[in-house]
């Protein structure tokens, strides 16, 4: 079954044009898209063309082809600079209360300043990773945040538990989606 993509209005940009764009790909999923006018600083350092975009994907919470529950769930989310924006969507889409998962594929300081503020927001937040991936999360999380949207040395909330994946796992998602996790190495990050 294919869908064509729809395109729900954007949530109002910032101050500096970054926004997202929420598109929904399949019922049940959707993909969370950072849209900034701007260079970043990635893009600038591998002299790529103007504008940034994000995109991280969000299948809903549902029940899966067997009957179980399957709670919201969210693959890639951005780093620090689409914060405001990407919290502000994320609150529209799912219920601070409800159970959230997060797939890290990419660890590094930046997207650990996200990541803080999603435990913070989603108490119940549940994090996956590869082995390799948990251990930066790990190594990285106890430091204190420094970003313009967290206070400078806010003291970072308790480490959400982390589902490690060590080989190549298949999940049976709400609506009858699947999402299939294959562990890949991770770009040195702290300790080699």
């Amino acid at each position: 079954m294919t869908s064509t993509p729809t395109l729900t209005p954007p949530a109002p940009a910032l101050g500096d044009g970054r926004r997202m764009v929420p598109l929904t790909i399949e019922p049940g999923l959707t993909c969370l898209r950072g849209l900034s006018p701007r260079r970043l600083r990635f893009e600038v350092e591998y002299g790529l063309e103007r504008g940034t975009c994000a995109n991280s994907f969000l299948f809903d919470a549902g029940t899966t082809d067997a009957g179980e529950p399957a709670p919201p769930l969210l693959v890639h989310p951005p780093g620090d600079t689409f914060t405001t924006p990407y919290l502000e969507m994320l609150e529209e889409l799912v219920d601070p209360s409800a159970p959230l998962t997060v797939v890290v594929g990419v660890v590094n300081p930046n997207r650990i300043v996200l990541l803080h503020r999603l435990a913070s927001h989603w108490p119940g937040l549940r994090l996956i990773a590869s082995n390799a991936g948990a251990r930066v999360l790990r190594e990285l999380w106890g430091r204190p945040a420094h970003s313009a949207a967290a206070g400078a040395g806010d003291e970072p909330p308790p480490l959400p538990p982390i589902e490690v994946i060590r080989g190549e796992q298949t999940r049976a998602m709400g609506h009858g989606l699947r999402l299939r996790m294959i562990p890949a190495p991770t770009p040195a990050g702290p300790g080699g």
